[in-house]
This record gives C-alpha cells, sequence and structure tokens, in this order.
C-alpha cells in the first residue's frame, strides 16, 4: 500500500491523482483512519501552526512505514532563512531533524524541492506576474521551478528501484529572476522589498536518478494545463 498525505489539495492532491502499481490510500484533513506500515507514506500535508506540525511528523513516523518519503523545502538550506522565524521552514528542520534520528523507519528519502507549478497551486510569485498583480518579493529575487510532474516521476523512480536512504536538493538545471519573468510575460506586476533567493545545489546525485529539467519547461507544461 502507498500512503499520501495532504490530498486536499496542491501537491498532495496531484499525486493521489497519478497511477502507481500498489494500492493508493489518500489522507485528507478529514481521514480519521490511516493504516499502519504501508510499503511507502508519501507526506505532503502540512501545518500552518509549528507544534501542529511537530504532531503531524511524529504521528506519520508512529505508522512504520517500509520507506517514509518527506516533502521539505530546499529553504532549509538558506542560513538567512534558518535564522528568522519562519515557522514553516523550522517546522520542516524539525521533520528532517526527527525522521533522520528515529530508529522505527527502514527507509527514507527527504526532498529538499524548490518552487512548485502545477495545478491546484496557489497564487504564488509566477502566477501573479502572468495576472498583473502586486509582488512582495523584489525584482531581483531568483526562483527555480519544477513541475508537480517531475516530482511525481521520481518518486516513481525512487519506489520502482528501491532507491537508498537520502536527502535530495531538488531544483531546476537553472534559475530565472523575478525581472527576466516579467519580462517574458509583458507583465505589469510590481515588485516588494523582500529579496527571495532559490539556493543554488549540486544537481549530481539528482541527475543520477532523473533528467533535470529546466525552468522553462516546467513553466511550459504549467502553462499548457
Amino acid at each position: 500500500m502507498i500512503i499520501i498525505t495532504g490530498i486536499d489539495n496542491g501537491l498532495g492532491k496531484y499525486l493521489f491523482e497519478q497511477s502507481y502499481e500498489d494500492e493508493l490510500y489518500g489522507v485528507s484533513r478529514q481521514t480519521k483512519y490511516i493504516p499502519k506500515k504501508p510499503n511507502v507514506l508519501i507526506h505532503c500535508a502540512r501545518e500552518k501552526e509549528y507544534l501542529k506540525e511537530i504532531q503531524l511528523i511524529n504521528k506519520m513516523i508512529r505508522l512504520e512505514p517500509s520507506r517514509l518519503i518527506l516533502m521539505s523545502s530546499i529553504d532549509v538550506l538558506s542560513r538567512e532563512r534558518l535564522n528568522d522565524n519562519s515557522t514553516y521552514i523550522n517546522s520542516k528542520i524539525y521533520a528532517e531533524d526527527r525522521l533522520l534520528n528515529t530508529i522505527k523507519i527502514q527507509k527514507y528519502n527527504i526532498l529538499r524541492i524548490s518552487a512548485l507549478l502545477g495545478p491546484y497551486i496557489k497564487a504564488n510569485t509566477l502566477y501573479k506576474i502572468i495576472h498583473n498583480l502586486p509582488l512582495t518579493v523584489s525584482i531581483d529575487s531568483t526562483f527555480s521551478f519544477l513541475h508537480y510532474d517531475f516530482i511525481y516521476n521520481l518518486i516513481l523512480k525512487i519506489i520502482k528501484t528501491d532507491y537508498q536512504s537520502n536527502i535530495l536538493n531538488i531544483t531546476a538545471s537553472d534559475i530565472i529572476t523575478v525581472q527576466d519573468l516579467i519580462k517574458n510575460f509583458n507583465s505589469s506586476s510590481t515588485t516588494g522589498q523582500h529579496k527571495y533567493t532559490t539556493p543554488i545545489v549540486d544537481l549530481k546525485r539528482l541527475s543520477n536518478i532523473i533528467k533535470v529539467h529546466t525552468c522553462q519547461e516546467a513553466i511550459e507544461k504549467y502553462l499548457k494545463a
């Protein structure tokens, strides 16, 4: 059995709609019962409150899946963000540490993912630029976009090849600035003061598993949907 959490929206919902070779079980906010000891648990769910996020990852670990695939964020690598009070980033750091230090999980994969594109996505920076909405990030901010489909195919390869336990830093093969996005979409969006910078990471480990896409490939796939 493969269990996917967070199927109410976003990446979790998209992954739950795809095909797998094993029985699929979805976990939403309304789910009362979750089977123990699945073959794979893909943990996409998140809580807005830090304490609830901690409780959630501990609950997932107690299910004792044979493999736990945790959706984390590439932003845990940013020292600037590690020093702020971001509940989201701090909760991801805790979840990673908790998973790395438990003896209950035989196999794990921590996916530190950059900016995502796909159906059910919230109004992110690209969406706002396309629709000429004001931005909070600065014009020199950088993003590295991935499509949901890339994450789905990566997960399939991890499961099918019984890939080793590890942490994967996952971005596109390139980055793009807000300035370039505004120019490319001929957008009238105004920019803010917050400079967001996508961490630059070594993609050798990722490229040994799957062909790494470009930002443009992710954007084109998103626009076609």
